[in-house]
């Protein structure tokens, strides 16, 4: 049976970036999210009953090619846009001053199932890493949506994360209206320094989304649907 890769979870979130006057001199550039306003949630419904029917005759053999879809047991998706200041607040949040709104919005937003991501570390994974990503999703080895098979390029714009520069990761991209589109949504595979996947897309204010309607960002997640639901953590750097 052939099958797809389909989004079963969606997002929309805002997200609000500070830079905080604490009487240190430097703040790091990968925050993270500090609101979100919930949107929609679905996923497909392949019905069990069926809409195929063919007359069968005694005697006689015939060919029927048949095709299906399958709901991915090891991704989930986030699509939104994004917002937020920059602020100067002191360590009570208190706002001395605040410059609203961000402009067009540039960066990388990331996710990661921990919230002490190790971003000195960061770095694209390896081939025995995504091999253990594989393994902590619950990926068999015949999978066809297995984390290798996901991420199956390496093309995709060199970018920085807290000062890291990043190129040639095991990649791919999201989807818009009229499918995978190779220069949108791209989805990045990184690992912090203790191997904790951090998955990753490149800002697009100008991307027309799978919905078909302009979103900020598209993110593929690994998740096992064998533990029912997995906690997200979002971070995000604006440029």
């Amino acid at each position: 049976m052939e099958r797809k890769i389909i989004l079963k979870t969606v997002f929309i979130f805002a997200v609000a970036l500070g830079l905080f006057l604490t009487g240190v001199t430097s703040v790091l550039a990968v925050q993270g999210a500090t609101d979100y306003t919930l949107g929609a949630t679905s996923r497909a419904n392949f019905d069990d009953s069926s809409t195929v029917a063919v007359d069968a005759m005694a005697g006689n053999v015939t060919q029927l090619d048949l095709s299906g879809d399958t709901i991915t047991t090891h991704w989930a998706g986030f699509y939104g846009n994004i917002s937020g200041n920059v602020t100067l607040q002191d360590s009570s949040n208190n706002v001395f001053y605040d410059w609203t709104g961000v402009g067009v919005p540039a960066g990388e937003i990331f996710a990661s199932s921990i919230n002490n991501v190790a971003w000195a570390g960061i770095s694209c994974a390896n081939s025995t890493l995504i091999a253990a990503i594989d393994t902590s999703l619950g990926i068999a080895a015949a999978d066809a949506d297995g984390v290798f098979e996901t991420f199956a390029g390496n093309i995709h714009p060199g970018f920085q994360v807290g000062g890291v520069s990043l190129s040639g990761c095991n990649s791919t991209n999201a989807y818009s209206d009229t499918g995978r589109v190779a220069s949108l949504y791209y989805q990045i595979l990184l690992v912090d320094t203790n191997g904790v996947a951090v998955y990753t897309t490149l800002i697009n204010d100008s991307a027309t989304s799978f919905t078909g309607t302009s979103y900020d960002f598209e993110l593929l997640v690994g998740e096992s649907d064998a533990v029912g639901s997995t906690s997200m953590y979002f971070y995000i750097e604006l440029d």
